[in-house]
């Protein structure tokens, strides 16, 4: 994005106000009469226009900002800003503890859902192969997901191997009982509120992706394509690089009804769509080059040396098992001729019969 696409006016839904009445589900009636006129003194709609960097990067929000003073709701409002990667302009992920006795997670209901699996997603381990799953953890959406592989391809004449998260990795819990740990929507979405400081933030692929056909049927213009709305990963695969990357995300909205929220009291639930996204990132020649001549031009040498030892060591295998035969064989056939020669009659039995 531009710094000119950065400063486009745009108008979304107010999810500063979606989240405040969400909380207040939870909390007394008081407290949700309260929010909701605190909402209506600041003139609240539940479509407002800010730029594209303010909804990407967060902006000073008036009504967070008073709920933030009350003694009752101000616990429950972790900050006066809103940005849909507020604190993640050039930040990283934070700290990546491994091999450690902590690896789970306190957001799903289930202890396989909570573990922790697999890298980043920026590597994989070394020869990776195409008949394994290779696991990732998303801090986007707060879980561990695995891709599998797809077909072979190549990256500026580096062979590669494209994997792409399947389908079943969004399905409901009834479908796939592997994520039944992960809430009690529909399959293709999931309820990230609970890592997204009770924001209501649901994550799908972008245009409800492998989603159910309810949440597709209720928004207008959505063409699902999976060639152009999946993530694909291309991985070198003898030392588990990605060398390019394809990572699609739908963030969208829940909006609840409410009958003290005018906007809100006339409305079915509904998940909204609000943005999706398309972080993208390949090599550049000279990495490429790099690659090949420090590291992968080594490796079919090395297949090789390795083949070699291989067949080296069953022909020594051999060898030796040919040689103890051959010297057993004196001994075999001395006692099997001792053997024979023991059976045999003697004269003097045979003189007494």
């Amino acid at each position: 994005m531009s710094s000119n696409d950065e400063e486009l006016p745009i108008k979304m839904m107010n999810t500063s106000i979606i989240s405040l009445l969400a909380l207040s589900h939870n909390l007394s009636n008081i407290t949700h009469e309260l929010i909701n006129l605190i909402a209506k003194v600041f003139n609240e709609s539940l479509f407002v226009t800010h730029t594209a960097r303010e909804w990407i990067w967060g902006y000073e929000d008036p009504l967070l900002k008073a709920a933030k003073r009350l003694p009752i709701v101000g616990q429950f409002v972790p900050d006066d800003h809103f940005g849909y990667f507020y604190r993640q302009n050039n930040t990283d992920n934070g700290i990546f503890t491994v091999f450690t006795d902590i690896s789970v997670l306190p957001y799903w209901h289930t202890p396989s859902c909570n573990q922790i699996n697999g890298t980043d997603g920026n590597w994989f381990p070394p020869l990776t192969s195409v008949n394994k799953r290779l696991y990732l953890y998303s801090t986007e959406i707060c879980r561990s997901i695995y891709i599998t592989f797809e077909y072979h391809s190549s990256v500026l004449n580096i062979e590669t191997e494209s994997f792409s998260i399947p389908a079943e990795v969004f399905y409901n819990g009834t479908i796939n009982p592997d994520n039944v740990g992960f809430g009690t929507l529909d399959s293709g979405v999931l309820d990230v509120s609970k890592c997204k400081q009770d924001a209501p933030i649901i994550i799908s692929l972008p245009h409800f992706l492998y989603a159910a056909k309810r949440y597709k049927s209720r928004i207008n213009g959505l063409m699902p394509n999976a060639d152009i709305h999946r993530t694909v990963l291309e991985i070198e695969p003898f030392t588990g690089y990605v060398l390019n990357a394809q990572k699609r995300l739908q963030l969208n909205i829940l909006i609840q009804y409410d009958p003290l929220f005018d906007d809100l009291k006339n409305l079915h639930d509904l998940i909204l769509p609000a943005l999706w996204l398309n972080q993208s990132g390949t090599i550049d020649q000279k990495i490429a080059n790099e690659l090949h001549k420090k590291v992968l031009r080594y490796f079919p040498i090395v297949h090789g040396i390795s083949i070699a030892f291989v067949i080296f060591g069953v022909v020594s295998i051999t060898v030796i098992i040919i040689v103890r035969i051959r010297r057993s064989l004196p001994r075999i056939r001395s006692l099997a001729y001792r053997g024979l020669v023991n059976e045999q009659p003697s004269p003097s039995s045979d003189a007494g019969h």
